[in-house]
C-alpha cells in the first residue's frame, strides 16, 4: 500500500517514513536504511526519520552514525524523549556512562511517567530508589490505562527496592511479572526470532555441512584474523573481549557487530541458496567489516565480534576466514539464566530457547 501511494505521490516523505519502518520490523536493515534517507532527503527537518535511522544503526552496530541521528533528531524536537533515551543506551554501549546518564535525565524531563527510563537511569544511580519513586511507580501501575512497557519496567524496578531489603522471594515475584509484560508487549517479536532461531536457520542445512564440503570459496582470505567470541549472554563474553584487545597490540573492538546474522537473514528471507551465492555473502562481509573499521593493516587485520550466535556459522567462518580464531566463552546455565533474568530484558529470548 505504501508503495502504491508513493506511485502517486512519489515525494510523500512521511510514507517514505512509513515503509522503513515496516522492512526494519522486517529485518531489511539496509533497505529501511534507504527509506529513511529518502525521506530525509526530501525533508531533511523530518525529526522521526533520523530517529528512526539512529535506531537501525544502533541495531547493525553503527554507533557513531546512529549517535549524529539521534542528535539531529533531538536538535529539530528537542521534545523527543525517546530520543534521549536511545542516546543514552547507545553512549553507555561505548562506555560514555556520564553523557548517557545526562541523557537518561534529559528523556525524563520530557516524560517523566516513562519508567523505562529510569529503570536505565537506576543502573548508574541507585539512590533514585527512594521512597517518592516507589510511590510513583504503584501509582503508575495501579492506572488501568498503564502500557504494557510501563507494566514491566515498573515491576522490574519494585524487584530492585526488595533486593535491597534481601526480600528474595518479593524480588523474584516482581521479576516475574515484568518479564511476562515485557513478553506480551514484545510478543510477535519474540515469536518471529524464536522461530527464525529454532525452525528456520537450523533447517540451513548447507550451514552445518559447509565446512565438510569441497566448494571452496575463491581468494580466501589468509591475512584477515578476527577473533570470534560466542557462548550465551551474561557469560563472560564481554569480559574476555576487552581483555583481548586491552594488550599492547591495537586490536579493534567488534563488539556484537551482527554482520553474518544480517546477512544471513536477507539470504534466508529471499529462499537463496548459500553454497551458490557464498562469493557475494563473502564480499558484502568483508566490506561490511570494513565500513566498520575493523579490517586495518595498522591491526595487523585482527579484530573481535563478539556476536554470540555466530555459533550457527562456524563452518563458514572456517572457509571464509581460514586463520580465525574462536573462543567459547561457558558459565554456569543457571547462573547465565539468572543473570539475564535479573538484568537483561533484551536477551530474555536466549533463557526462553
Amino acid at each position: 500500500l505504501y508503495k502504491e501511494i508513493l506511485k502517486i505521490n512519489p515525494n510523500h516523505a512521511n510514507t517514505y517514513n512509513n515503509l522503513g519502518s515496516v522492512l526494519k520490523k522486517l529485518g531489511e536493515s539496509r533497505k529501511a536504511i534507504s527509506y529513511f534517507q529518502k525521506t530525509i532527503q526530501i525533508n531533511p527537518n523530518h525529526a522521526d526519520a533520523h530517529y528512526n535511522l539512529g535506531i537501525v544503526f544502533k541495531d547493525t552496530e553503527e554507533y557513531q552514525k546512529a549517535i549524529n541521528c539521534y542528535e539531529r533528531a533531538i536538535q529539530i524536537n528537542p521534545n523527543l524523549a525517546d530520543a534521549y533515551n536511545n542516546l543514552g543506551n547507545t553512549l553507555k554501549e561505548l562506555g560514555k556512562i556520564e553523557s548517557a546518564i545526562n541523557c537518561y535525565r534529559k528523556a525524563l524531563e520530557h516524560d517523566p511517567e516513562n519508567l523505562t527510563y529510569y529503570y536505565h537511569l537506576n543502573d548508574f544511580e541507585n539512590k533514585i530508589l527512594d521512597s517518592n519513586l516507589k510511590n510513583r511507580i504503584n501509582k503508575i501501575l495501579n492506572n488501568i490505562n498503564s502500557t504494557k512497557n510501563n507494566l514491566a519496567y515498573g515491576n522490574l524496578l519494585l524487584s530492585r527496592y526488595e533486593m535491597q531489603t534481601k526480600n528474595y522471594k518479593k524480588e523474584f515475584d516482581y521479576l516475574l511479572r515484568g518479564h511476562q509484560y515485557y513478553f506480551e508487549s514484545k510478543g510477535k517479536k519474540f515469536k518471529k526470532e524464536v522461530e527464525y532461531s529454532l525452525n528456520k536457520l537450523p533447517k540451513v542445512k548447507e550451514l552445518f555441512t559447509f565446512n565438510k564440503s569441497d566448494n571452496n570459496i575463491k581468494n580466501v582470505n589468509y591475512n584477515i584474523k578476527p577473533i570470534f567470541i560466542i557462548g550465551v549472554p551474561r557469560c563472560g563474553s564481554t569480559l574476555v573481549e576487552k581483555i583481548i584487545t586491552s594488550c599492547p597490540k591495537y586490536i579493534p573492538m567488534g563488539e556484537e557487530t551482527g554482520v553474518f546474522s544480517m546477512l544471513m537473514w536477507e539470504i534466508i528471507q529471499q529462499k537463496k541458496s548459500l553454497i551458490s551465492n557464498v562469493e557475494n555473502f563473502k564480499i558484502e562481509l568483508i566490506e561490511k567489516y570494513t565500513e566498520r573499521e575493523l579490517i586495518q593493516e595498522k591491526s595487523d587485520y585482527i579484530f573481535t565480534d563478539k556476536s554470540l550466535e555466530n555459533f550457527f556459522y562456524l563452518g563458514l567462518i572456517k572457509k571464509i576466514f581460514p586463520e580465525a580464531k574462536v573462543i567459547n566463552c561457558k558459565r554456569n546455565a543457571t547462573s547465565s539464566i539468572m543473570s539475564i533474568f535479573k538484568r537483561n530484558l533484551g536477551d530474555i529470548i536466549w533463557a526462553h530457547n
